[in-house]
C-alpha cells in the first residue's frame, strides 16, 4: 500500500498468510479501518493480523483484530514505527511466539488507543501489547486477561514498556 487503503464497515481480510503482514501490509501510505475484521491470518514473522511500515500509518475505528498468529512479534498488529490510532474496537484473542501478542508498537512512534479492549492475547513477553520505544497512550482502554508466558518464562502479561507509557481512566487488569 502506496496510497490510502480504506476499509469500510462490513469488510473484512481473513484467511490470509505472508512472511509479514498476513491481513495486511501497509508499507507508504496510510490504513483506515472502520468497523472491519482482521481475523485468522498469519506471518511467518511480523504482523499476523496488520504490519505498518515506519512511513505508514494506520487508524481503527472500532473495528475487532482477532485471532491472528505471528510467529515473531505483533500477533494482532506489528509496527515498525508508524503510528497506530485505535479508536474503540477489540484486539484479542491474537498470538505471537515473542512478543506483543495482541499489539507491538516499535521505534519512536507516538501511538493512541482510545477505548476498546486488548484482551486474551499470549505471547512470551508483552502479550497484550509492546511500546518498544515510542509514547503510547491508553485513553480509558481496558487491557485485560492477556498471558505472557511460553515455558514459564514470560514477562508484561498487560503491557512490556521500554518507551513513553501515558494511562487515563483504563486499566490493566487480570493478565
Amino acid at each position: 500500500n502506496k496510497g490510502t487503503l480504506n476499509l469500510e464497515e462490513g469488510a473484512s481480510v481473513n484467511h490470509n498468510t505472508a512472511h509479514n503482514g498476513g491481513g495486511i501490509y501497509g508499507n507508504i501510505g496510510k490504513i483506515i479501518l472502520n468497523r472491519e475484521t482482521v481475523t485468522s491470518n498469519e506471518a511467518e514473522q511480523l504482523g499476523g493480523g496488520i504490519y505498518i511500515d515506519y512511513r505508514g500509518s494506520i487508524t481503527i475505528h472500532s473495528g475487532t483484530i482477532s485471532n491472528n498468529t505471528a510467529k515473531n512479534m505483533g500477533g494482532g498488529i506489528y509496527s515498525q514505527g508508524g503510528p497506530v490510532t485505535l479508536l474503540g474496537g477489540i484486539i484479542s484473542s491474537n498470538d505471537a511466539f515473542a512478543s506483543g501478542g495482541g499489539i507491538y508498537c516499535y521505534g519512536g512512534s507516538s501511538n493512541q488507543l482510545n477505548g476498546g479492549s486488548i484482551h486474551g492475547n499470549t505471547a512470551r513477553n508483552g502479550a497484550g501489547a509492546v511500546n518498544g520505544g515510542g509514547k503510547m497512550t491508553l485513553d480509558g482502554t481496558r487491557i485485560r486477561n492477556n498471558t505472557a508466558d511460553k515455558n514459564g518464562d514470560g514477562f508484561g502479561g498487560g503491557i512490556s514498556n521500554s518507551g513513553t507509557l501515558i494511562l487515563n481512566n483504563g486499566s490493566i487488569d487480570h493478565n
